[in-house]
């Protein structure tokens, strides 16, 4: 998934993926990992976490979260990304806490939640080849025959994706011990650092640029980039870029 800071606003995405490194970024979705082979390091803020095959792993909304593979073989995950639209009555949580620990192992996940994630993944994957059906010769002469329209099939996807990210956010909040979260926004230069780049990484930026426009100075920029992401400023932001390019690949292969 591409580390948009900035997202629509009803904004669902979900698949079955092979796990990769990922590099350091945030957006106001939740999102959620499922280990279906193997296992990845989670890290969220300065804390790494293993999530297992069969854990679930939540990052809430707005937190710096990265992701690395050291497991041999195959391992693979289902990612969700859920816009706020999706929250509902859950929105003052996800926005106010954090888990203490962002991972529920396989052995207290709810039946339900693994349940929901595997549908939400086959009807988006179904549904996008479905919008696009054409409609036989017989059935376009037939008046009886009546096919479901795009609108109508696409009304009924985006229903039942709010239903199953409900029973998702239901059955996993109860399994996690929340804490307050410290607002990063206006005072952790990491956190301004990833946002920015998350939400200008297809333009024209550089260390100088983007240190004017958050009114820091180049060394302090270069000094996070180094300490933080183990990176200097162009490496990570071709990492990003290349993820971005690598997640549309993906998607177009897949329609």
């Amino acid at each position: 998934m591409i580390p948009i800071y900035q997202e629509s606003s009803d904004s669902l995405q979900i698949d079955e993926i092979r796990s990769v490194h990922f590099p350091p970024h945030l957006h106001k979705s939740i999102e959620l990992i499922y280990v279906t082979e193997g296992s990845l390091v989670m890290g969220v803020g300065t804390d790494l976490y293993e999530v297992r095959r069969g854990d679930l792993g939540i990052v809430f909304p707005n937190l710096i979260h990265h992701y690395q593979v050291f497991s041999p073989g195959t391992n693979r995950h289902i990612v969700l990304l859920a816009s706020p639209s999706y929250f509902g009555s859950y929105e003052q949580i996800l926005t106010t806490f954090r888990p203490l620990s962002p991972v529920i192992p396989a052995d207290k996940l709810h039946p339900d939640i693994v349940y929901a994630l595997r549908s939400l993944t086959e009807i988006n994957r179904r549904d996008r080849h479905v919008i696009n059906f054409r409609p036989d010769e017989k059935a376009a002469e037939d008046p009886a025959v009546i096919r479901p329209s795009a609108t109508l099939v696409a009304g009924n996807q985006s229903v039942l994706n709010h239903a199953f990210l409900q029973i998702i956010l239901a059955r996993a909040l109860p399994s996690l011990t929340l804490c307050n979260r410290i607002d990063l926004k206006q005072h952790d230069i990491v956190y301004q650092t990833v946002a920015y780049v998350s939400a200008h990484y297809q333009d024209d930026i550089s260390l100088g640029s983007m240190a004017d426009d958050l009114g820091i100075s180049p060394y302090a920029l270069s000094r996070v980039f180094s300490g933080s992401f183990h990176q200097n400023f162009n490496h990570y932001l071709n990492d990003v870029r290349l993820e971005h390019a690598s997640y549309r690949r993906a998607s177009a292969m897949s329609h």
